[in-house]
């Protein structure tokens, strides 16, 4: 896949409240500091400014419940930094998808856009288009679309991971895709 990025999380520059494990692909809340000391999001190391970029993210450990509480998506730096005195929207600059146990699936922006789904994704595939201004979330396991945010993108944007708290387990950001896309997804056909 011409668009795949190997995301990793640099366990130094993320909040005390996470830790970081796996060579930086696993992501789970830290029991020993309570999140109201810090917000519980880490950025990937890598930005972009332009270009096509896909990343997958795992929401199901074995033998452990798909996680409930999360976000994924991207933000700018400045967004991450003030995010205490802000809301996580588009206007602050954080483009995400969130889970939690109350709206379930859900995008946050002028109103929030609820994904009604019977099952949470087990894993999350991110498909960002800053050029065209597009951000794709999809069920890579079911091979469904979930939703696409448009923006237009002015600073430089990195993948942001919130693992939530409270869950089993972590949230894992993979290595090589899970599943095979199918010969019609945009991603593969460079929409």
């Amino acid at each position: 896949m011409s668009h795949w990025m190997d995301i990793i999380i640099e366990a130094a520059t993320a909040p005390a409240c996470l830790k970081v494990a796996g060579n930086g692909k696993l992501l789970r809340d830290n029991f020993e500091v309570p999140a109201t000391d810090c917000e519980l999001c880490a950025l990937g190391n890598t930005g972009f400014s332009n270009g096509k970029h896909y990343w997958e993210v795992g929401l199901q450990m074995p033998n452990v419940p798909v996680k409930k509480f999360w976000w994924a998506g991207v933000a700018t730096d400045s967004a991450v930094k003030t995010m205490r005195e802000k809301k996580s929207t588009p206007t602050s600059g954080m483009w995400c998808l969130y889970s939690d146990d109350k709206s379930g699936v859900h995008t946050k922006s002028g109103s929030s856009h609820y994904i009604y789904r019977a099952q949470r994704p087990e894993v999350l595939g991110i498909f960002l288009d800053y050029d065209e201004g597009r951000l794709s979330f999809y069920d890579t396991k079911l091979g469904q679309h979930l939703v696409t945010l448009k923006s237009s993108f002015n600073e430089t944007v990195y993948p942001l991971f919130n693992p939530g708290q409270g869950d089993e387990g972590p949230l894992k950001i993979l290595s090589l895709p899970q599943t095979k896309p199918k010969p019609n997804d945009d991603v593969l056909n460079n929409a």
